[in-house]
């Protein structure tokens, strides 16, 4: 016997729900599944307790945990180009360019295809239960990778597949989470403080790792990387926390909105993203060895090799803090779309006739604070246009799985390019920022479809 109905909080926009027998959010009701499982899943949780405050005191200690997680996940990408530079002259001089570039571009591939996947699993059983499986498993394989790092079977499975594959656990979590802890008005700075973790990360990372690598070798650098990620990851981990939205168990829920892929805008922003990453890549994976080849006045085992990653790093992580202020003021289309257009036009204009230590170095800064800030945007303009926060670490991740293909062929594709043209950088500038400059005009659609005015905030 169902029990009888009663009066619900004032304070909080519900109603009884008489299939759920307590109250719920208003909308909430019309799509329960009428499923036992799902009943009793809502009877048990309820929806009494008060939830935690938007943008308080625990919103900010969940950004400076995503901040952590950002740095160890997203960070090692930036770790590659010192990898790929040291293999190519030592262990692995047999192996091509290519193909070096392939094990990297196999990391991110990895590491964005599995999104959407972990993402959907995250919104049904819970964001720290696969940030912990990620965390786990990223640690084994790097200690698998770094005892057979001779081998470039096990540097392309290990170093690349299987590790992208555990950071795919993590990614899309820690990405959407600080916009379910704040209201749009300050959705853009925290996830941009948060995402601006990967350069910092990135620029630590890859500065150790190229000290180390030249005195101890790939294997103790690996292994000294793993735990000191390692370490990070369990801080982060320990500092957040997942806000719920609701006693609704996602399991009966369409995995992406109902009718979004009718949706232009929809489409407009996953092929955005799916035609930029080609070119997006190209600096990250090549600056060091295109410093060491045109900067010959330097010794090229010299640690002055690097300074132009970590400066385009660094200069990552304050161009997605300042792309979180814009898009709160502007809006994340609007950003999003800045980014990818200032970041294709860098690579065309400046990297193209960047012949000096000083113009690299400035190309760097460049590139680092508008073309490198979209990824931290994802979540805030999938927030922004489709109002899915239940759902917003599965939309998260479908997008970050946009990012596969070029991840995948992006450097591979480049590298040959350059062999192919007689080693010609000009060819790899132009094309790379080319191509950023053609998504960001797909981007266009989605923009003008939400808000047609020149100036509206969209």
């Amino acid at each position: 016997m169902s029990p009888l109905p009663r009066t619900c909080d004032p304070g909080q926009v519900t109603e009884y729900c008489t299939r759920a027998h307590t109250c719920l959010p208003l909308e909430t009701c019309d799509t329960l599944s009428e499923s036992t499982q799902d009943v009793e899943k809502i009877e048990k949780e309820g929806t009494s307790e008060p939830l935690p405050p938007l943008g308080g005191r625990k919103a900010w200690t969940v950004v400076l945990g995503c901040f952590l997680l950002s740095a160890a996940f997203q960070g090692f990408g930036f770790t590659w180009a010192v990898f790929m530079e040291y293999y190519h002259t030592h262990e692995l001089a047999h192996v091509s360019l290519a193909a070096l570039n392939m094990s990297g571009g196999l990391f991110n591939f990895a590491m964005n295809a599995s999104s959407f996947v972990f993402g959907r699993l995250g919104d049904r059983f819970g964001f720290k239960k696969m940030i912990a499986v990620g965390g786990i498993a990223a640690f084994i394989f790097q200690i698998v990778s770094a005892f057979g790092h001779r081998s470039f079977t096990i540097v392309l499975h290990f170093q690349g597949l299987f590790v992208g594959v555990a950071h795919g656990a993590a990614l899309p979590l820690f990405m959407s989470l600080p916009s379910t802890w704040f209201d749009p008005k300050r959705r853009g700075l925290a996830t941009g403080i948060a995402l601006s973790g990967s350069g910092v990360g990135g620029a630590v990372f890859s500065t150790i790792a190229r000290a180390l690598i030249v005195k101890l070798g790939p294997r103790d650098t690996l292994l000294i990387y793993a735990g000191a990620q390692a370490a990070v990851v369990i801080t982060g981990w320990l500092l957040i926390a997942q806000r719920k939205l609701g006693a609704v168990t996602r399991a009966s829920q369409p995995w992406l909105p109902k009718g979004i892929w009718r949706d232009k805008a929809w489409w407009s922003l996953t092929l955005c993203v799916a035609v930029s990453i080609f070119g997006y890549l190209a600096p990250y994976f090549f600056i060091v060895t295109y410093t060491r080849q045109v900067c010959t006045q330097f010794d090229p085992n010299s640690n002055l090799m690097v300074v132009p990653l970590v400066v385009m790093t660094i200069a990552g992580s304050f161009g997605r803090v300042a792309a979180g202020l814009v898009a709160d003021q502007f809006g994340p289309l609007n950003t999003m779309w800045l980014s990818f257009f200032i970041g294709g036009a860098s690579q065309a204009l400046i990297w193209t006739f960047s012949n000096s230590f000083g113009s690299i170095i400035a190309f760097s800064v460049v590139y680092g604070m508008s073309g490198t800030v979209y990824m931290s945007l994802l979540s805030v303009a999938a927030a922004s246009l489709f109002d899915d926060e239940q759902g917003l670490a599965t939309l998260t991740g479908y997008l970050a799985t946009m990012n596969a293909p070029g991840q995948l062929l992006g450097g591979t594709l480049f590298s040959a390019a350059y062999t192919g043209s007689g080693n010609n950088w000009t060819v790899v500038s132009t094309v790379s920022g080319s191509i950023m400059l053609a998504g960001s005009m797909i981007l266009l659609v989605a923009r003008f479809s939400r808000q047609p005015k020149l100036f509206g905030f969209v």
